[in-house]
């Protein structure tokens, strides 16, 4: 089962099996500690930002050590310059939207900023990130005195509804998604015996790897973590781009997907903690309250 892939090709290849899906991994953190919430949300949200950037600076580069950082350096200084300017902008207009129709021109100037980096081979969830950040920290903003008048008393019962209107929404995406990848699955490719065997190596190097690293690092829920990394939608499309420009053979098609499918039920043996985490989890649960 021999691909005859550069170096260059190989990590292009890699890099989407590498980006964890930060929109099914942080929902299903929720039973995690606060600590362990946290390490999901910024490891799966710093993952889909490198991981698109490395696969375009990898892909636009001339194969060199300097091409691929000078596209790395570049792809991020131009990703987060769009992201800074374009989430103030998007915060402010939460400040000061009014009317019955608040946050569907506001969903669509994300959307459409988000295509518009995506198509210069951006990062554009940066933007997301920073705009988040900026929403649940709106001092960040309103400190410079110009900005200070732009926040009235009805921000925090705005952000309440978007943050309601967010997760409505991430539920019907996740549910898109999944019929999307049923619409781009060939029943042939997951046949494909070669298919199970790729599958099967990549989910033992991710899971190998991740166990040994935070077994490494002392992670006090290691055992729950391991199995928090499933791919997703960033990995199918990532996966798709590298077909365009990789002689792939097609079982690989294959592989994506039961990659996406066993790496996403993977999630629910999280749950399965040791006692030990458990009992951490007690302890914080009783301090709250």
């Amino acid at each position: 089962m021999t691909l005859h892939l550069t170096l260059l090709q190989a990590l292009i290849l890699a890099v989407p099996f590498a980006v964890i899906s930060s929109a099914i991994a942080i929902p299903s953190s929720d039973f995690l500690p606060v600590h362990g919430r946290e390490f999901v949300v910024y490891e799966s949200s710093a993952s889909d930002i490198l991981g698109v950037l490395v696969f375009f600076a990898l892909i636009n580069s001339d194969g060199s050590a300097g091409g691929i950082l000078l596209g790395l350096v570049g792809g991020g200084v131009m990703s987060l310059l769009l992201a800074l300017v374009s989430a103030v902008a998007l915060a402010l207009l939460l400040m000061r939207i009014d009317g019955h129709i608040r946050f569907i021109p506001l969903l669509a100037g994300l959307f459409g900023l988000y295509a518009a980096g995506n198509l210069q081979h951006l990062s554009p969830l940066i933007l997301v990130l920073l705009f988040g950040l900026a929403l649940n920290n709106p001092t960040l903003i309103t400190r410079f005195r110009p900005l200070q008048s732009w926040m009235d008393h009805t921000y925090g019962a705005t952000l309440k509804e978007f943050k309601v209107l967010v997760q409505e929404l991430t539920f019907a995406v996740r549910g898109f998604f999944f019929i999307l990848l049923g619409y781009w699955t060939e029943l042939s490719d997951l046949a494909s015996l070669r298919a199970w065997l790729a599958a099967a190596l990549v989910l033992l190097v991710v899971y190998g790897w991740r166990y040994g690293m935070l077994r490494v690092s002392r992670h006090s829920l290691a055992s729950s973590l391991t199995w928090i990394a499933p791919r997703g939608l960033i990995t199918v499309l990532l996966s798709l781009h590298a077909k365009e420009v990789l002689p792939l053979p097609s079982f690989l098609g294959g592989t994506v997907m039961l990659v996406v499918l066993a790496s996403s039920a993977l999630v629910a043996v999280a749950r399965l903690r040791p006692e030990s985490e458990k009992t951490a989890l007690m302890e914080e649960r009783a301090n709250q309250v």
